[in-house]
């Protein structure tokens, strides 16, 4: 695993594609900004639009944190690792649900069935930096993915970085 690692952030041909899966062609360039404090590229980094992540999850991300609608618990959850307040956010998401329920679904959503969230700061990693938010981002998507905490340590933000790497070449979630 580590030679992989190695090699794929080595000193060689910066536009050879290491990965390519989901649209998107990944080169060398792209994984050396997973390492040495660097933002993750246009490539890498999670999108600032929504992407969903299964058929019940939908994760939103911008300069002013992650946001999850669950649909299965119905609930509205923001997420920040600088300890901003989202309550607004979450009030605008659950309307944009409501008319999207009846505009594709013709379905009334009961927005009184729904919790909204803004997760505290003590409750998520908060960021030591300005240039870890891409890989915070993606470890609690992972976490909140596979519904687990989403706990993690600023220290451990390389060891992330070099398994994202790996990650990426295989195509495939450890």
């Amino acid at each position: 695993m580590e030679e992989e690692i190695a090699a794929a952030l080595g000193n060689r041909n910066p536009e050879e594609i290491l990965s390519s899966a989901f649209k998107l062609k990944v080169t060398r360039k792209d994984i050396r900004t997973l390492e040495k404090l660097q933002w993750l590229n246009d490539t890498l980094r999670p999108r600032s639009t929504g992407s969903l992540i299964s058929t019940w999850l939908f994760w939103w991300t911008e300069a002013t944190g992650k946001k999850v609608i669950d649909v299965r618990k119905k609930s509205v959850r923001h997420y920040d690792s600088l300890g901003q307040n989202g309550a607004e956010i979450c009030q605008v998401l659950l309307k944009f649900l409501q008319e999207e329920s009846l505009e594709k679904r013709k379905v009334e959503l009961d927005c009184s069935e729904w919790t909204l969230c803004t997760v505290e700061p003590h409750e998520i990693p908060q960021q030591k930096n300005g240039s870890d938010c891409g890989v915070s981002t993606c470890q609690c998507a992972d976490g909140i993915s596979r519904e687990e905490p989403v706990a993690f340590p600023q220290g451990h933000m390389p060891d992330f970085c070099r398994k994202m790497v790996w990650e990426i070449i295989h195509q495939q979630l450890l």
